[in-house]
């Protein structure tokens, strides 16, 4: 029989969406009991996102909230922002809350990362929504470029400094968190070198990834659980 698992994958913006302000603590536990409670093997906190922090904070990624030139765009990040605050204020964040509810059950959590998330970039005004980081609006010059020869919203991993960048962030999360691997999510959203793939490019998320493994091997990431 193969050895199958089930995977859920948590994008953090619905628990901190939903979570009472005033008392999120209780609540996300019970969330994240809930969840693992299922017959899942494998939990996956999606909190890095475009160079953004979802419900975890850092000093080289850039935690959502913090952009105080822009407006929220919707209530819920208000919302949001209250929850990450009082996670902050007692010591903890999500991320830290979802590996201690699956390792007290036997279970994995992986950080998810988001390879090219363009979510700040479908309005016209991509640098005014809060979940564009100051990171890529302040380098153009690490943006892949459309065909018309426009900048795009997402980074150009052909360029090693946004590797590099992208890998301090990993870095960062990795360790100041008990996570058992990452999930380096592809699919959001699809454009990460330059169109058609060149064998620049494709040698370039080759080595990216093989970065990535080896910041799982230096942080030794679910190797006292799981060997």
């Amino acid at each position: 029989m193969p050895d199958i698992r089930y995977v859920f994958n948590d994008d953090f913006e619905a628990p901190l969406t939903l979570a009472p302000p005033d008392m999120p603590l209780p609540w996300l536990r019970a969330w994240f009991d809930d969840v693992l409670d299922t017959p899942i093997d494998t939990l996956v906190g999606c909190a890095v996102w475009t160079d953004m922090l979802m419900g975890i904070d850092g000093n080289v990624g850039q935690r959502l909230g913090s952009r105080g030139d822009v407006p929220h765009p919707s209530p819920g990040y208000w919302l949001i922002d209250r929850v990450q605050e009082a996670m902050f204020a007692a010591g903890t964040d999500l991320l830290h809350l979802a590996s201690e509810s699956a390792h007290a059950r036997g279970k994995r959590c992986l950080l998810g990362v988001r390879v090219g998330d363009a979510h700040h970039g479908f309005g016209k005004g991509y640098a005014l929504d809060p979940r564009c980081p100051t990171f890529i609006h302040e380098h153009p010059e690490y943006r892949l470029r459309k065909a018309d020869g426009s900048h795009d919203v997402v980074f150009d991993y052909t360029i090693p400094a946004v590797r590099e960048h992208r890998l301090a962030v990993i870095d960062e999360a990795l360790s100041t968190h008990d996570v058992d691997g990452i999930e380096l999510d592809f699919l959001r959203f699809g454009r990460f070198v330059p169109r058609p793939a060149t064998s620049e490019g494709i040698a370039a998320m080759t080595q990216y990834v093989r970065d990535v493994a080896a910041l799982l091997t230096k942080h030794r990431c679910g190797m006292s659980r799981f060997g």
